[in-house]
């Protein structure tokens, strides 16, 4: 099984990134892709070499676990451009299971931002298979220690506790909608 995991962010030191991170630590089939080499979409058909390797990335995939900060209500232009790029003339998450995380620096933890991906990804002109379970971390700037590990243990069970349902989500019989 082959998952990546995006951080919707191009902010180096954001705790989407940090959480990514310790995903990726925790679960051996995650391989972390960067957002921050793609060129802005700008509708056009011309792609450069990074895009193509990128859709070609996220298309070999057999899931996506994203997790976004939450900017303004809402979710960032950086990882917004990468579902464009994913979607434009062929729908390359048409029926991917993704597992949508949020990490903010606030308490409600990014929800808002999980909510309009969730409506973006499940559109008609997307159906991607969004995983039912969402995770959202408030106050993520205390969430983790100088190494990157999550310092409540409750939060880390009940992330693993999401991340083990969505695998088992994929995993069975061949994927969610086989």
């Amino acid at each position: 099984m082959r998952l990546l995991a995006l951080a919707g962010t191009n902010s180096v030191s954001s705790t989407n990134r940090q959480m990514i991170a310790w995903i990726a630590k925790e679960c051996k089939e995650v391989e972390v892709v960067d957002l921050d080499f793609l060129p802005l979409f700008d509708g056009s058909k011309v792609q450069d070499s990074s895009v193509d390797d990128f859709i070609s990335v996220i298309k070999e995939a057999d899931g996506l676990i994203i997790s976004t900060p939450e900017y303004d209500h809402s979710a960032p232009a950086v990882l917004l451009n990468a579902l464009a790029w994913l979607t434009n003339e062929q729908n390359h998450l048409w029926r991917k299971p993704i597992f949508l995380l949020s990490a903010s620096y606030g308490r409600l933890g990014g929800i808002r931002a999980l909510e309009q991906l969730r409506q973006v990804l499940t559109s008609d002109t997307v159906q991607a298979y969004v995983f039912y379970q969402t995770f959202s971390l408030s106050q993520s700037l205390q969430a983790f220690d100088k190494i990157g590990q999550l310092l409540n243990d409750g939060v880390a069970a009940r992330l693993k506790k999401n991340l083990r349902e969505f695998l088992s989500t994929i995993d069975s019989k061949g994927g969610p909608l086989a």
